[in-house]
């Protein structure tokens, strides 16, 4: 059975109402307290830069990847719609997109001075 999105919103606001009262009163219980936090990662090893900057890397390249099966996906899918279209109204124009999804360059935000794309 699936759940409607205003139930699951419902529910996570719901959670919010309890977990709210529950924070705030630590943080009342910490006011004016002197606290000092030291991270540790595996105990005594501490979070280097180089892992950050590997973690960073993996999550550019990861991103990218993901781009790329969504663009193979749009194409893909741009394909078939427009022989169904092509099938039903000959005459069918295009929203200016390309296969791969992307606004054609002298239509994209920004291009010739214009915020709106035009």
């Amino acid at each position: 059975m699936a759940v409607s999105p205003v139930a699951r919103t419902m529910v996570v606001m719901a959670d919010w109402v309890a977990i709210v009262p529950e924070v705030s009163e630590a943080v009342i219980a910490l006011a004016g307290e002197t606290t000092a936090a030291d991270i540790r990662f595996l105990g005594n090893l501490r979070v280097s830069t180089a892992v950050a900057w590997t973690l960073a890397v993996f999550g550019v390249g990861y991103g990218s990847w993901e781009r790329r099966g969504r663009k193979a996906e749009v194409q893909q899918t741009e394909t078939h719609l427009h022989e169904l279209e092509v099938g039903k109204d000959p005459g069918r124009t295009t929203s200016g997109l390309n296969t791969r999804g992307d606004s054609p360059r002298d239509r994209r935000p920004g291009a010739n001075g214009r915020s709106d794309g035009v």
